[in-house]
């Protein structure tokens, strides 16, 4: 094929993607400006080819990722020994952090055979992906039915011989909330145990709203018993995908995070990640974006996007069929709507170009909408909610019809006939998933993993 042909055919793959840059999708994509996602690119491109597997052959990727990490300890207010390495997003930092907790575990008590972490309810996904490829036994607990934070009073009671380390959101992605990371702190302290906070979607928007004199409870390096802190560039700090960090207290941790092989015959294989070979894009990147934004920048976005989904919430949550979970005060908000079908809501959103997450029932936690905040709603987000409002009015006349399933005992053999039933064919998807995300929703977790899995598999052929 010729170059513009391929052009071409790029741009045609691309025509039924999510519109993101004129701010109706409210997830995976953080966009701030052009010119900033013209300098992320540019820089990327500078060193799309080179490898950051041996930082002793390209020092310049070695010399960025040292002032991203300085720059990240800083703002996370870390002293001078904390130290930290860049990783391609925050799911490889969570990997990294359980990875580290467990082998330092083995390194200090080299009889445990048995390792477990807590984990409130609220964490993300990734620390159960961590679980099930480190061998780590996840204990989940419960965080406050009111305010949906984990408590170190739901924590102690799990705490045991087998705890490597224990876990805190800031903020859950969820319900936007921070968790009681000073309490939790002082368990760890007490208990001796590795505490991690999982500050993937908040660390940053949070630690730069309070260099510009906004209010945020304590939840990074200066809380005592933090010894770890995941943080993504490529979310609130605007960097291309693929910028990530894990800082910890000093590197008596992160030794514990590298990995060294001497037992095979090639090269030396000295990884500080989970990839070996890797594009030294996503650190040029950052550290292009970080030092084109500066501090100052940074804190005036942070601030004016708290002010921004501090508004979209007042507005919600003055129709009476909208109500707020939790207490979100920063970034993030999740809302369902009592007797308004929310399934259909979510599909009238869409109708309307309109992409927010559906979030499902959780013990006494309703289905949700979740919204995240960015700076690419600055322009629309007073649509947004005339939408939204409009959207709720329209189904709560409408009065669409709910699951009437039991599929509580369903089993797999009987999948596909439920599947037929709802639209699903070996086209795809319908255009409407309320009934679809409704049978999600209840079927038993072992029959939705199976059949997420195979429509996975059906996804990538």
């Amino acid at each position: 094929m010729e170059k513009n042909e391929i052009v071409q055919q790029l741009q045609h793959f691309r025509k039924n993607d999510i519109p993101w840059r004129d701010g109706r999708l409210w997830s995976y994509v953080y966009y701030l400006d052009k010119e900033t996602e013209e300098i992320g690119k540019l820089a990327y491109m500078e060193y799309l080819t080179e490898n950051g597997i041996d930082a002793t052959a390209f020092s310049s990727l070695l010399n960025m990722e040292n002032e991203v990490i300085g720059f990240c300890r800083e703002i996370l207010r870390g002293d001078e020994a904390v130290v930290g390495t860049m990783t391609t997003g925050g799911t490889e930092s969570i990997l990294l952090a359980v990875k580290t907790a467990r082998d330092r575990a083995k390194a200090i008590n080299p009889g445990q055979t048995e390792f477990e972490m807590i984990l409130p309810e609220t964490v993300h996904a990734a620390f159960y992906k961590a679980a099930h490829y480190f061998n780590v036994k996840p204990i989940t607990v419960q965080v406050n039915d009111i305010s949906l934070k984990a408590t170190a009073e739901l924590i102690r009671p799990h705490i045991n011989k087998n705890t490597i380390l224990i876990t805190a959101s800031a903020m859950s992605y969820a319900y936007g909330v921070v968790d009681e990371v000073k309490e939790i702190g002082q368990l760890a302290l007490e208990k001796n145990i590795p505490f991690h906070v999982d500050g993937c979607i908040g660390a940053f928007i949070l630690s730069t709203a309070r260099e510009g004199g906004f209010e945020i409870e304590n939840f990074d390096f200066t809380v005592p018993g933090v010894t770890s802190i995941s943080m993504d560039l490529h979310k609130y700090a605007y960097c291309p995908k693929g910028a990530s960090v894990l800082l910890f207290k000093n590197d008596s941790y992160r030794r514990h995070q590298l990995f060294v092989c001497n037992d095979w015959t090639g090269y030396t294989f000295a990884n500080t990640g989970i990839l070996s070979s890797k594009t030294g894009g996503p650190i040029a990147a950052a550290w292009a974006v970080t030092h084109y934004i500066g501090k100052k920048r940074y804190s005036e976005v942070a601030i004016k996007t708290m002010e921004v989904a501090q508004t979209i919430r007042k507005e919600l949550s003055k129709h009476p069929h909208i109500e707020i979970l939790a207490d979100p005060k920063y970034s993030l908000i999740s809302f369902t709507t009592p007797g308004v079908n929310i399934y259909a809501l979510s599909d009238e959103l869409k109708s309307r170009k309109w992409f927010a997450g559906l979030q499902f029932k959780h013990r006494h936690i309703p289905t949700n909408i979740h919204l995240t905040v960015a700076a690419h709603h600055f322009n629309n987000y007073k649509e947004f909610i005339e939408d939204v409002i409009a959207s709720v009015e329209k189904v709560k006349i409408e009065n669409p019809p709910l699951l009437d399933k039991d599929l509580s005992h369903l089993k797999p053999e009987d999948l596909p006939k439920l599947l037929s039933e709802l639209g699903v064919s070996s086209e795809g998807l319908p255009e409407k998933m309320a009934m679809i995300n409704q049978a999600l929703e209840q079927l038993p977790k072992e029959i939705s993993k199976e059949l997420l899995i195979g429509f996975m598999q059906g996804l990538y052929k």
